[in-house]
């Protein structure tokens, strides 16, 4: 992205602003992009929705992983055990009601790109996250 700006303000023959400069302009314009993204993303799901996805967190008692992790490990065998495996989870999913909710104007390429930092972020830094994105109040933008 800096590359790009770089030439289009040469391209335009505008005054370049120093290097750092610009850098702290496309990280605040970066910030304010994750920001909104993910503030449309809290408004999606109502209450219920919310504190099921929060339950996912969570880990029982006696338990050495959440429901989180659970689910989003696959099966690795080829098996008819592992099929019925493999269909419980999906039907586990279903249940959130997750393909209910209205996606259309959230880019699928941010979407892909949040899918793929869920699989390999941990439970406990997801369950840090500003409380922001769990909840309906998008008065606060600032928290993050």
């Amino acid at each position: 992205m800096f590359d790009f700006s770089t030439a289009w303000l040469i391209q335009h023959k505008v005054l370049l602003p120093g290097v750092s400069t610009l850098s702290r302009l496309i990280s605040e314009i970066r910030k304010r992009a994750n920001s909104r993204l993910f503030i449309r993303l809290a408004a999606l799901p109502n209450e219920e929705k919310k504190t099921k996805l929060k339950e996912l967190l969570t880990i029982p008692e006696g338990m050495s992983t959440s429901k989180f992790d659970f689910l989003r490990r696959c099966p690795v065998t080829i098996s008819g055990t592992s099929f019925n495996n493999a269909v419980s989870r999906y039907i586990e999913f279903k249940d959130f009601g997750i393909q209910s909710l209205n996606f259309k104007n959230i880019p699928i390429i941010r979407l892909n790109n949040i899918a793929r930092n869920a699989g390999i972020a941990s439970v406990y830094s997801i369950s840090r996250m500003p409380e922001v994105f769990w909840s309906n109040e998008t008065g606060h933008l600032n928290k993050r």
